[in-house]
C-alpha cells in the first residue's frame, strides 16, 4: 500500500500545463500540518519532504521534527493521496488553510496607508519593494550619506544578469582596520520581510547615527556590510511570476530550475534537509558552492577577513517563525566550540527584541527548533569564513495563521525595530569580548 500511494504522489510530476503558465495562483492549495509521533512517524515526513517530490506539488513550510509539527502546502490534484498517505502511516493531519492564495488577496487589499517616511526620507517602509527599487535606495544612502557610506557590487553577476549590491557602512574612513559584521538577507526569495527589515535597519542607521546613541554606538564600534538580497533573480521572480518561489533562477533544463542558496554553500554541504530532485524546494546544487550568489557572499566574506578575523559577525536574516537560530544547524547535538557564548549572546538578544513589541523569539539550534538542514550560510561563515559569531534570524510572524510568508507591510517598521534592538544588543556583546 504505501509503495503505491508514493508512485502515485510520485507520477504527478508530470504537471497539467495550467500549473506552469502565467503567474502562478494558489487557489485550492492547502496548508497541512501534522506531528510525527515518533521516529518512524519522522522518517516518513522526512522522505516526504526530501525524496524527490516536486515542489509544484508539495511545498514544505516548516521541516518534521518530534517537537514542532511539519507545515506544507499541498496542490488540489494531490491533496487526497497525501492524507491517505498519512492516514496509512497512522499519522493525523490538519488542513490549517484551505485556500492560500487568500493571503495573497488579503495582502492586495490591505488599505494603503500614508508613505512611511521616517529619518531622511530616502525609503518608504509602508510597502515591499523590488529590487530595482532596493538598489537604488541603497544608492540613495550612499549620496545623502557619503562620507561613512557607500554602495558596492559584487563579482559576478546572477544567471539573470543582475548585480548584487550590498552597502559598506564604516565612521573610520573605509580602513578597514575596524571589527566588522555582516548582514545577509533576501537569500530566499519569498522571505519579503527580510529585505524589508534590513532597509528599515540601514535607513536608521545612517540617518539617526549622529543623534542616537544607540546607532552612534554600531557604527561607531564596528563596519557594517549590509546586504539586502541576496538572491536577486528570485526575489523579483516572486514579484512577477510566483509569491512562493525560494530559489535562484538558475536553469539546467527541463524542471530543473533554480536551487536553494541556503543548502549550497560548503558547510556538510549534501548531507541533511536536503533533496537529490532538482525540481525540489531544498535541492542544495550540483556541488558546494556552486551557485553564482553564494560564490559572491564567499568572495566577499574572504575580502573582508584579507586572510585574518576582521569579520566578527554574520546575521543572516530569514522568515518566517520568530526564532534566533543558533550553530550548527547541519546535525542535532553539533556545536562550535564558543557554544555557550553563541547561546548567551542569544537569549540577550531575544529579550532585547522581546521588549520592543512583546514579540518572543525562541533561542536554540535549528535542528532542535526547526530541522536539521546541512549548507547553510551561517554554518558556513563559522566553519570556512573564520567568524567567530554567526546567527540565523527568522523573524515574524510566528505561525501560518498570521500570513506565513507573505505578511502584511504594515509589519514592516515594527519587525525593523524589534530587530534592530537585537541587533545593537548583539553589537554590545560582540564589542565586550574582542
Amino acid at each position: 500500500m504505501l509503495i503505491v500511494l508514493l508512485a502515485c504522489i510520485s507520477v504527478a510530476v508530470a504537471a497539467p500545463a495550467s500549473e506552469y503558465s502565467g503567474r502562478k495562483r494558489y487557489d485550492n492549495y492547502r496548508l497541512i500540518s501534522v506531528q510525527p509521533q515518533n521516529e518512524q512517524q519522522l522518517k516518513v515526513m522526512s522522505d516526504f519532504q526530501t525524496k524527490g517530490y516536486n515542489s509544484i506539488f508539495f511545498d514544505f513550510w516548516a521541516g518534521p521534527t518530534l517537537k514542532r509539527p511539519a507545515e506544507f502546502t499541498v496542490s488540489p490534484s494531490q491533496y487526497e493521496k497525501v492524507m491517505q498517505y498519512l492516514q496509512y502511516n497512522n499519522m493525523t493531519p490538519t488542513v490549517e488553510v484551505d485556500d492560500i492564495q487568500m493571503f495573497e488577496n488579503i495582502a492586495e487589499f490591505e488599505v494603503k496607508v500614508q508613505p512611511e517616511l521616517f529619518f531622511n526620507n530616502i525609503v518608504d517602509h509602508s510597502q515591499y519593494h523590488r529590487y530595482g527599487q532596493i538598489s537604488e535606495y541603497l544608492t540613495g544612502f550612499a549620496n545623502n550619506f557619503g562620507s561613512i557610506a557607500r554602495k558596492r557590487s559584487m563579482f559576478h553577476t546572477t544567471y539573470d544578469g543582475r548585480t548584487m549590491d550590498y552597502l559598506e557602512i564604516s565612521t573610520n574612513g573605509f580602513a578597514g582596520t575596524r571589527r566588522a559584521i555582516l548582514i545577509e538577507a533576501g537569500i530566499h526569495a519569498r522571505e519579503w520581510i527580510s529585505p524589508a527589515a534590513i532597509l528599515y535597519i540601514t535607513d536608521r542607521l545612517l540617518a539617526t547615527y549622529t543623534t542616537d546613541s544607540e546607532a552612534a554606538y554600531m557604527l561607531n564600534n564596528f563596519d557594517w556590510i549590509i546586504i539586502p538580497v541576496t538572491n536577486p533573480d528570485g526575489y523579483e521572480y516572486s514579484h512577477t511570476d510566483d509569491r512562493y518561489w525560494r530559489k535562484n533562477r538558475n536553469y539546467r533544463g527541463g524542471e530543473c530550475m533554480g536551487v536553494d542558496l541556503n543548502r549550497n554553500f560548503d558547510a556538510r554541504w549534501g548531507t541533511t534537509g536536503v533533496s537529490s530532485s532538482c525540481s525540489s524546494n531544498i535541492y542544495p546544487g550540483t556541488e558546494p558552492m556552486s551557485e553564482v550568489e553564494a560564490q559572491n557572499v564567499q568572495e566577499l566574506v574572504a575580502d573582508i577577513q584579507s586572510g585574518g578575523t576582521r569579520l566578527i559577525g554574520y546575521l543572516a536574516v530569514h522568515s518566517y517563525s520568530q526564532m534566533i537560530l543558533l550553530p550548527y544547524s547541519h546535525t542535532l547535538g553539533s556545536r562550535p566550540p564558543n557554544y555557550q557564548d553563541l547561546d548567551n549572546y542569544g537569549i540577550s538578544a531575544g529579550n532585547a527584541l522581546y521588549n520592543v513589541h512583546g514579540r518572543r523569539f525562541q533561542v536554540g539550534t535549528g535542528p532542535e527548533l526547526l530541522y536539521a538542514a546541512s549548507g547553510g550560510s551561517e554554518d558556513w561563515a563559522i566553519l570556512r569564513g573564520s567568524v567567530k559569531y554567526s546567527y540565523c534570524y527568522e523573524l515574524r510572524p510566528a505561525t501560518v495563521s498570521e500570513g506565513g510568508f507573505v505578511l502584511p507591510p504594515s509589519e514592516i517598521v515594527p519587525s525593523g525595530e524589534e530587530l534592530f534592538a537585537s541587533f545593537y544588543n548583539l553589537a554590545i556583546s560582540f564589542h565586550n569580548d574582542i
